[in-house]
């Protein structure tokens, strides 16, 4: 009750001889009114159910379905190293894909933002719980990044005033570089992003960088507090020499 917990462990020199849990209490001493003075070794559970560390999720949850038991050890060279319960199984559904970009579309503040980055990162621990293989694995990571950041830049827009202007709707475009880029985000990366944009007739690219650059500082910024830090190497939009116009861009790859 202390610890808030459903199941303890007795063990013997690291190997587990049996399992009591709250279901236990119940059923073998609350309701036959058991005295609470003996040792737990004539009431606890003996048939152990175990995996090794590298099993995947989904043996846990067929061996849970299986016995009809709702905790499975989890063993190494007969040594306990943990317990994996049906609470904590239920938990790897918490969060999903249509959950979570739902709930980016519908964001109206950087700290649901914030929340959805932190789901996105618990869907890939649960994903690579349940064996989903790297390629796939980061597509979905960065899909659901490369939807954060659209809502973030929308936020942003918002904020400055800015969403309708013709700017925003058809002169500038953020680009996803490196591994979003590619499709390849892991659970641990920084960003690393730049802007291409139009320059109006009677216009310099100069005057049209001066108003982005602050609006991409921020950008930058919340990106930074939704855990995707700044780029060591300042390859990020609100660098003057990441944030370009269509011809200075031309120019720096006809350089590269």
């Amino acid at each position: 009750h202390d610890l808030g917990i459903g199941a303890m462990i007795a063990v013997e020199n690291a190997t587990p001889v049996g399992i009591f849990t709250l279901h236990d209490v119940l059923n073998r001493v609350a309701l036959p009114g058991i005295s609470l003075d003996q040792p737990i070794l004539g009431i606890m559970s003996t048939q152990l159910t175990t995996l090794p560390p590298q099993a995947l999720a989904y043996e846990a949850a067929l061996a849970m379905a299986r016995h009809g038991i709702r905790h499975v050890l989890v063993t190494e060279q007969h040594k306990l190293i943990g317990i994996i319960s049906e609470k904590d199984l239920f938990t790897l559904q918490r969060v999903g894909l249509r959950q979570i970009s739902s709930a980016i579309r519908n964001s109206q503040s950087l700290d649901q933002l914030k929340q959805s980055a932190q789901d996105i990162r618990q869907l890939a621990h649960n994903m690579l719980a349940q064996g989903v293989a790297a390629e796939q694995l980061t597509q979905f990571i960065s899909t659901l990044n490369d939807l954060l950041t659209h809502r973030l830049i929308e936020l942003e827009c918002q904020a400055q005033g800015i969403s309708h202007s013709e700017l925003c709707e058809l002169g500038v475009c953020w680009l996803a570089l490196g591994s979003e880029g590619r499709y390849e985000q892991t659970l641990n990366t920084d960003q690393d992003n730049g802007i291409i944009f139009s320059v109006p007739e009677g216009k310099r690219a100069e005057d049209i960088r001066a108003t982005l650059l602050p609006l991409a500082t921020r950008i930058n910024a919340a990106l930074d507090a939704c855990g995707f830090p700044l780029c060591k190497g300042n390859i990020m939009a609100s660098n003057p020499k990441w944030c370009l116009s269509l011809e200075e861009w031309k120019g720096t790859f006809s350089e590269w």
